[in-house]
């Protein structure tokens, strides 16, 4: 089965579908225009998810479910936004309203940095940054995909694959660079031209470490 998560902003509704490894496998977005009214809102967000199910040759039964994270305040028990400053969801039940334009089985809604607390982290599996960040994602309950790089198949352009393959499941990246490590480098470059959210720390390696 497959889940489609759905990130209600004030500026865009990001959508995405992935099956049950995690696995992206389609994502797209559409601008909100929070101005309109809440059913014309939940129209759009409906029809990017029955968009994204077609790209994908599924079908509405393979979906198990929609989550969608919101701002505001959300009843996860019921479903209801019941308030929003960033948009126009006052006591509106949003599961019953995406299920009239997109009419999966389930649908949980969540305050949207609750759901990002729920997140996953991707690691390089790597020793340093990417243990702090696995104990980190321990601490707090996060999942946490490896992705060691393979020497043996692709020697030099094993750690470059590796964050092109990070990077497909990621949103965001932190990123420790030491002495601008080609790798790190390469990293904090393709995020940048992704789009995604990235922030890094520049360190300087201490002579004889």
């Amino acid at each position: 089965m497959y889940c489609i998560g759905i990130d209600l902003g004030g500026t865009n509704i990001a959508a995405g579908i992935v099956d049950e490894s995690y696995n992206i496998l389609v994502k797209d977005s559409v601008p909100t225009r929070p101005e309109r009214a809440p059913d014309e809102i939940t129209a759009d967000m409906g029809a990017l998810c029955n968009s994204l199910v077609s790209r994908t040759g599924l079908t509405i039964s393979d979906i198990a479910c929609a989550g969608i994270a919101s701002p505001g305040i959300a009843n996860s028990a019921t479903g209801v936004i019941e308030y929003s400053c960033n948009l126009p969801y006052v006591n509106y039940n949003l599961a019953d309203a995406l299920k009239k334009h997109f009419p999966v089985s389930r649908v949980c809604v969540e305050n949207d940095a609750n759901a990002a607390a729920k997140g996953e982290a991707v690691s390089g599996a790597a020793k340093g940054a990417d243990t702090l960040g696995e104990r980190y994602a321990e601490e707090k309950g996060y999942t946490c995909k490896q992705f060691p790089a393979d020497w043996g198949a692709h020697g030099r352009a094993a750690g470059f694959r590796r964050n092109e393959q990070m990077l497909e499941q990621a949103d965001g990246v932190i990123a420790f660079s030491v002495n601008e490590s080609k790798g790190t480098e390469h990293m904090i470059k393709i995020a940048k031209e992704a789009g995604k959210k990235v922030a890094v720390k520049r360190l300087a390696k201490k002579e004889g470490a």
